[in-house]
């Protein structure tokens, strides 16, 4: 990628100051700083001096070559300066570039001839006596001309630099498309030619102008463009054109953007420093920056109380020590033991085990029906008869059984030999615990509360249920 600095341009104030006050060290260093940041040729602009712009421009040549070892771009269409130029200019270090010449009748004729037969490098402007193109199609058909009439003149196309010239996207929408067309076909028609341009015109008139001019930069050098005059001290531009060339394969072992960015360029693009305090944000009109204004009075320093103390936890017996500084926290204070006056804390009683007292336990027939299981208690309890015939004892008052087993038929516990055997469990065993062991030597659960029933002995025919009693004593 060719770059041309573009900074020494007496149409610049501090440049035009500098020219006047014949302030070599001035112009001296801002070219050092150019070449320093990859200018490839720096270049010199006095066309504002008319009459005197032939020795204006000598005299910034002999200035910029006495500290700079690159070849300078002659910038005039006056081609009594550029033979003046031309003449002091030193080429041990590379032919000089014209920039630039045109299809304009005027300006051909005059620099034709100044340029036929030398080695020079020429920029050559895509603008004839009608205007400047707006299409694509325009721009390649001035770039035909202008390559005819160069190499007539023997100007090999590797000294080249096609300019298919850059117009503001804020007046036409289309401007910046065609243009990207124009380079990918010229490019492509003419092998070995050069594209080049100024391009920071994209965004002329526009907010954050940089921000596009770096986004064109990229979009241009994927299209085919090879040299571009800017400002090379433009960190973020520098980068911009580092990583796009990488990324199109020109780079190769990418030392152009590892160079990049150990010079600091890559990062100033993705991490731009912070705003100055001096910088005032306005609202942008007409692609004006941000105006700097000395703040009207000093900003007073922040005052933040300090924090309150946290009280530490216990601390551990191989912990370091304390600081100074350190304020053991409070212990609390122990609570007070339980069923005392200050704290009557008493355990809740638990349920009685077993049948009401003065009730002992009676034996129950394991056929007995639904309503000796279950007696209402308003009618008095009669004993019932088993399939063996067998009259059983009236049941006591009080059975142990829960409602959930009762029949939906008539209020009354279920008849089924599970249930009856599970009634008389409950009735005759209530002092045995979890995990004590019963007469059958087996081991009850322990109900959720209450004491477990124990279970009854194993019938000898399955299936038919006993009518044997059990009659166990607590």
């Amino acid at each position: 990628m060719i770059i041309v600095g573009e900074l020494i341009n007496a149409s610049r104030k501090k440049i035009k100051e500098a020219i006047d006050k014949a302030d070599a060290d001035y112009i001296k260093d801002i070219a050092s700083k150019q070449a320093e940041r990859g200018a490839t040729y720096v270049d010199v602009n006095a066309g504002v001096y008319v009459g005197e712009e032939p020795e204006k421009l000598v005299w910034l040549v002999n200035t910029v070559q006495s500290v700079v070892e690159k070849p300078l771009a002659l910038d005039s269409p006056d081609p009594k300066a550029i033979e003046a130029a031309m003449k002091a200019h030193n080429s041990s270090w590379g032919a000089p570039m014209l920039n630039s010449i045109s299809m304009e009748k005027d300006r051909w004729a005059k620099l034709s001839p100044v340029i036929a037969n030398t080695d020079m490098k020429v920029v050559a402007l895509c603008m004839s006596d009608a205007g400047m193109p707006t299409t694509a199609v325009d721009r390649v058909k001035i770039a035909d001309d202008l390559v005819e009439g160069l190499t007539k003149a023997n100007i090999p196309l590797d000294n080249i630099y096609i300019d298919p010239l850059v117009q503001p996207v804020g007046t036409d929408y289309t401007f910046g498309i065609e243009f990207l067309k124009a380079v990918t076909e010229i490019k492509a028609k003419f092998q070995g030619l050069h594209i080049m341009c100024g391009l920071s015109n994209i965004s002329f008139g526009l907010p954050e102008r940089k921000f596009l001019n770096r986004i064109f930069m990229g979009q241009a050098i994927l299209s085919g463009l090879d040299g571009a005059i800017i400002d090379p001290l433009d960190d973020g531009m520098m980068g911009t054109i580092a990583g796009a060339v990488a990324l199109i394969g020109k780079d190769k072992g990418c030392r152009g953007y590892l160079k990049a960015f150990r010079a600091g360029l890559v990062t100033a693009l993705v991490d731009p420093p912070p705003p100055s305090p001096y910088e005032t944000p306005r609202r942008p009109s007409g692609g004006a920056s941000l105006s700097r204004a000395p703040p009207s009075r000093p900003v007073p320093a922040l005052s933040i109380p300090p924090a309150p103390p946290v009280p530490s936890l216990p601390r551990h017996p191989l912990a370091p020590p304390h600081p100074p500084s350190y304020v053991p926290p409070t212990p609390r204070p122990p609570l007070p033991p339980a069923n005392t006056p200050s704290n009557p804390r008493v355990p809740p009683a638990e349920p009685p085990a077993g049948p009401p007292a003065g009730q002992p336990p009676r034996a129950f027939s394991r056929t007995a029906n639904r309503a000796n299981m279950q007696p209402s208690p308003d009618r008095p309890r009669q004993g019932g008869r088993g399939r063996s015939g067998r009259r059983s004892a009236s049941p006591p008052p009080w059975t142990g059984r829960s409602p959930g087993n009762a029949s939906p038929r008539n209020g009354t516990l279920g008849t089924s030999a599970a249930s009856r055997r599970q009634s008389c469990r409950a009735a005759a065993l209530p002092g045995l615990s979890k995990g004590s062991p019963d007469l059958w030597g087996s081991t009850l659960p322990r109900a959720a509360e209450g004491p477990a029933p124990r279970p009854p002995p194993p019938l000898t025919r399955p299936g038919r249920a006993s009518g044997a009693l059990c009659a166990i004593s607590s």
